[in-house]
């Protein structure tokens, strides 16, 4: 799986030991010293996690987020916020526009999974067994209602099985009706169909 990381920090000597770190880590680091800069490396590069710095020369680092976040090609990205200051204010203004952090292990390893991503992936896992139709998980996970002519879902659950690599068959297709996860124990369907 792609380890692609957005790097947004205008300090060069913290700049490069984070992106020093970070491809020792194994990510493919793209660094941007300014917010305009960033908002255009997210369009080309399509990153899996942004670190981003509060305080750019250009805007601020929550309005970088705010962007990311309702552009549709950057919509589901993980935002983590990069600040010298300790205040709690930053810290909530953070996690209004979008900003956060959750880890997913399989096996004891980390899975680098988008913010949509993890939040199908939580409401597949609360309810094992149970048939999500698309519309369910629209309104669960996008909170989209009413009847809307979509693939978006098709395509989350796509990129999730891949992210969950030898277990995706834990998420089935239910032909003509949604997906579910299957229970702890439960052997795959015969008739799984992935989207």
């Amino acid at each position: 799986m792609s380890k692609r990381l957005l790097l947004v920090e205008d300090e060069p000597d913290v700049a490069r030991l984070l992106v020093y770190n970070l491809e020792a880590a194994g990510w493919t680091v793209t660094h941007a010293a300014r917010g305009l800069d960033a908002l255009a490396r997210a369009r080309v590069d399509d990153p899996v996690v942004v670190i981003l710095d509060v305080m750019l020369p250009d805007m601020s680092g929550f309005d970088v987020c705010k962007r990311l976040r309702e552009a549709p090609e950057s919509a589901d990205v993980g935002i983590m916020m990069l600040t010298a200051r300790g205040d709690p204010d930053d810290r909530i203004t953070g996690l209004e526009v979008g900003a956060g952090a959750h880890e997913v292990t399989l096996d004891g390893a980390p899975l680098a999974l988008r913010p949509l991503e993890y939040k199908l992936l939580l409401t597949l896992a609360a309810v094992p067994g149970r048939v999500f139709t698309r519309e369910d998980l629209l309104a669960e996970v996008w909170d989209i209602r009413g009847s809307v002519s979509t693939r978006t879902v098709d395509v989350h659950v796509r990129r999730l099985r891949v992210s969950l690599g030898a277990a995706a068959d834990w998420i089935e297709t239910v032909h003509g009706f949604g997906y579910r996860a299957r229970r702890d124990g439960e052997a795959p369907a015969g008739t799984n169909e992935h989207a």
